[in-house]
């Protein structure tokens, strides 16, 4: 590898290259984490970006090959308690590894130093730099004096040995140092990057080789041959990157659309998979239509062919038809998302025994509701069998304006069709319904069955609405409900300051004597912070650090009650502990009526309300085992995941 080691000053507005423009495929994914929310935003070489839950506020962001299979991760250093926090996928949940490492207030920075793929710590404090190789709680490996205190650490593998050696990056005057190897002395190299204020992170940006670059709110500014480039980056706070193990976002997104003539088409028609593919292409998402047929009916010519034209649709097929046909080909086609229009022709059927011809304005033909309701199953197994993931995107049927079979039928048809959605949708294969009763109507038909243009345009409009829905949010359903008491106090009736207040005033009146009177006092300066906290003059009523420092009242309760039993500290400890209780209970109700709400954000709402409710569970088992400080620390990451659920459904 090799490091551009000339300067790269960035100020004023002298830019050479366009906004928005992407990295190689194969660069570094860029992640910024915002310490007020606990929120990353990962933007991949090609633009795209997933946010996701990941630590808490105040932590701080590292991204490393933590599993040694040659992708980066996210992880996390918590200066209060020196503790670093692991994770082997780039999503939200708990950590998949935590140690101890270094003291609180050191400055971690992440690197494989030793060349073997594997990405570990050092930690920068006063002046030296503590190496460990190995993921764990222990002794630095090795020290060395470099780096001046408030500089920012950084790493990269500057000599091309193959082993990362570090850096800093002074944020008050954009200075830049580094040595190629990790032992003391003076900088190899001093320079100057960017402009003061501006964040450092050196990485691969597609050129196969690590380079300077500097984030300066929303935009990644790096060095290349052929000058300055830039490159937008999504979320805010503090910026970080690394290679992931993924192929990026940037594949296109295969989509079938299933159906009858009204899919397909008739010659001069547009059809909406035209005008479906135009909005999405022209919104910038790279589609690719999939199926084993083209073009418009009967040989035909669409009104303009400047599409793509390729489909799953059959005109004047049945359901079982459609779905028979689909079966035949599901080894050659893996669509990531189905379009299902099906079940018109269901309304004609074959003339009963007796009989004659096929009378559209009569309701005694042959129709059965059960088989169609069954072809519609064996039409969603045979995608998924394609495609285990696969999406559908399952839609109602437009009317028809052909007498009795079109008024009766058409609905009964559509209410079997919305029956589906619920009770076959999964967190895998999700099923999106698009109600058409009222998007097409019969001023939109051409002969009484086939949408006009206008009728297909609006077809369009309902399915890129629910294309873009799977494509940028995976909705998760909302999980079970946890026991709560029945009836739940109401905010009002939850202790808050009244509480807390008469809390410490028996404390006040408590005297034990020794050891345990330290543990008391500590108690008691704990409960004060918590009851003269702002945050209980919020609307919110109740912030992060109340629950914190009720938390830790009841670390120093538990403490004094070892070394001295009293049964008025064991009384202020249980209701200390059930206000934590009734807190984390009410923040998850109104995390929930958020989600039920939700418009935006809501998969990483959801995610956090399950884990906010996994941690609530927790902390009621162990009050049942009269584990007072794990279930205080318990409720209070209860209440504070709930808290970022809330905050994600709302924004």
């Amino acid at each position: 590898m090799r490091w551009f080691r000339n300067a790269l000053v960035l100020a004023g507005a002298v830019w050479i290259a366009s906004a928005g423009m992407a990295l190689a495929a194969e660069g570094d994914a860029v992640g910024m984490f915002d310490p007020n929310t606990g929120i990353w935003t990962l933007t991949l070489p090609n633009g795209d970006s997933s946010a996701f839950y990941y630590g808490n506020p105040g932590d701080v962001p590292m991204m490393g090959d933590w599993d040694c299979e040659g992708g980066a991760t996210v992880g996390m250093y918590r200066p209060s308690n020196g503790f670093v926090y692991v994770r082997n996928t780039n999503d939200f949940g708990v950590a998949d590894y935590d140690f101890f490492y270094g003291n609180p207030g050191d400055v971690p920075v992440a690197g494989d130093w030793n060349g073997d793929g594997c990405t570990t710590l050092a930690i920068h404090r006063g002046g030296s730099l503590y190496v460990s190789n190995r993921l764990a709680t222990g002794f630095a490996d090795f020290v060395f004096a470099f780096g001046q205190p408030g500089h920012t650490p950084f790493s990269a593998d500057f000599n091309g040995d193959g082993k990362d050696s570090i850096g800093f990056f002074d944020p008050s005057t954009a200075r830049v140092y580094w040595r190629d190897t990790l032992t003391a002395g003076q900088p190899t190299v001093s320079t100057f990057l960017g402009i003061p204020g501006d964040q450092l992170v050196a990485g691969d940006w597609g050129q196969g080789f690590d380079t300077n670059a500097v984030v300066r709110g929303n935009i990644l500014y790096f060095e290349t041959p052929n000058g300055i480039q830039e490159f937008a980056v999504g979320g805010r706070g503090t910026a970080v990157n690394g290679k992931l193990s993924y192929t990026s976002s940037n594949s296109t997104i295969a989509i079938m659309p299933v159906g009858d003539s009204i899919t397909e088409g008739n010659p001069g028609e547009y059809t909406y998979r035209y005008f479906l593919y135009r909005e999405l292409v022209g919104a910038g998402y790279p589609v690719d239509m999939i199926g084993s047929r083209t073009g418009v009916c009967c040989d035909g010519a669409p009104a303009d062919p400047n599409f793509d034209q390729d489909h799953q649709a059959w005109s004047g097929a049945t359901s079982d038809e459609i779905a028979e046909r689909v079966t035949e080909t599901e080894a050659r086609y893996r669509p990531a998302i189905a379009i299902l229009h099906v079940g018109t022709n269901d309304i004609w059927g074959p003339p009963p025994p007796g009989v004659p011809g096929d009378d559209p304005n009569s309701p005694n033909t042959s129709y059965d509701i059960d088989a169609s309701r069954a072809n519609m199953l064996d039409l969603i197994a045979s995608l998924r069998r394609s495609n285990p993931d696969v999406d559908i995107v399952l839609s109602t049927l437009i009317p028809c304006d052909l007498g009795l079979v079109c008024s009766e039928r058409i609905p009964e048809l559509n209410n079997m069709i919305r029956s589906l959605v619920k009770p076959l949708s999964t967190d895998r294969s999700r099923i999106v319904l698009v109600d058409l009763d009222g998007v097409v109507g019969i001023d939109d038909l051409v002969d009484g069955v086939h949408p006009g243009r206008n009728g297909q345009a609006a077809m369009a409009r309902a399915y890129d609405e629910a294309v873009r829905s799977l494509v940028t949010v995976r909705s998760l359903p909302l999980p079970d409900p946890i026991p709560l008491p029945d009836p739940l106090p109401p905010r009002p009736l939850l202790g808050g300051p009244a509480l807390l207040s008469d809390l410490l005033d028996e404390l006040e009146s408590v005297d034990v004597g020794g050891r345990a009177q330290r543990h008391l006092a500590e108690a008691k300066a704990a409960v004060t912070d918590a009851l003269n906290d702002g945050g209980w003059d919020h609307n919110r009523a109740i912030q992060p650090s109340i629950l914190r420092n009720m938390s830790g009242a009841i670390a120093q309760l538990e403490q004094a009650l070892k070394r001295h039993s009293s049964q008025p500290l064991k009384s202020v400890e249980g209701r200390l502990l059930g206000e934590m209780q009734a807190q984390a209970e009410d923040q998850i109700i109104l995390a929930t009526g958020a989600i039920e709400r939700c418009t935006s954000a809501c998969a990483v709402a959801v995610d956090a309300l399950k884990v906010a409710q996994d941690a609530y569970s927790a902390g009621v088992d162990a009050v049942a085992e009269s584990s007072s400080v794990v279930a205080a620390e318990q409720f209070d990451r209860a209440w504070g995941l709930a808290n970022r659920a809330e905050q994600a459904a709302s924004s």
